[in-house]
């Protein structure tokens, strides 16, 4: 794995009591708050499964490459993350202008950029994970608490924002020592390339940044 850990989402990247309340603000979620609080291991469960995904893939990162390990993370990410709704608040507003086909398309494109990334980035057995606790969040959300152990430097705090769907809990935020919010900054700067150039160009540049990814060149490129 290159550089430091970070995920798409940390994006693709922890966070203490003190600056909880500014990441639960970071992106409106849009959930009533539940009547009780949610249930530990159920809201740690996609986290879990994400980093059950990653370990394996980073122990047989050789044996894999970048297709085996795309085709062992994609359902996993498909199935711990709500892609969908991520996808659509990370283009705002900009989402209700497009047609049923093109929010299909963005959708199927960023979740390629994501599990291309993930792809890309854990390539060898180099970080251990650790899932530590959870507590509420605003809108009927939990923050799972995690840490990643790298071989060489600090560990790496990352926060998960999760929320219950329809099928479970899922990941729709990640992070990075409790002020950086992965989706806002990648709401900030897609909205903006939307809104300059277009849909269409928009589509393209993740398009290339998945390519990127695939062709092991993801942080000369600025990948996530």
């Amino acid at each position: 794995m290159r550089g430091a850990p970070v995920l798409l989402l940390a994006g693709l990247l922890g966070l203490g009591a003190g600056a909880a309340s500014a990441a639960n603000d970071a992106v409106p979620v849009g959930a009533a708050a539940p009547a009780a609080a949610p249930d530990p291991a159920a809201s740690r469960a996609p986290v879990e499964r994400l980093y059950a995904a990653l370990d394996d893939a980073m122990a047989r990162a050789d044996a894999l490459g970048f297709d085996g390990r795309y085709g062992a993370l994609e359902p996993v990410v498909a199935s711990s993350y709500d892609m969908p709704f991520m996808a659509q608040l990370i283009l705002g507003s900009a989402w209700r202008g497009l047609a049923p086909e093109q929010q299909a398309r963005w959708i199927e494109s960023f979740t390629r950029f994501t599990v291309s990334t993930y792809a890309d980035r854990f390539d060898g057995l180099h970080v251990r994970f650790e899932v530590g606790a959870t507590e509420p969040a605003a809108q009927g959300t939990s923050l799972v608490h995690t840490t990643l152990h790298r071989k060489q430097g600090e560990p790496v705090k990352l926060d998960y924002r999760v929320r219950a769907a329809a099928d479970g809990w899922r990941i729709v935020d990640v992070y990075l020592n409790g002020t950086v919010s992965e989706l806002a900054l990648r709401r900030s700067e897609y909205s903006a390339l939307m809104k300059r150039e277009g849909f269409d160009a928009l589509l393209a540049a993740l398009e290339a940044k998945s390519a990127t990814a695939k062709a092991g060149t993801a942080d000369e490129a600025g990948a996530p």
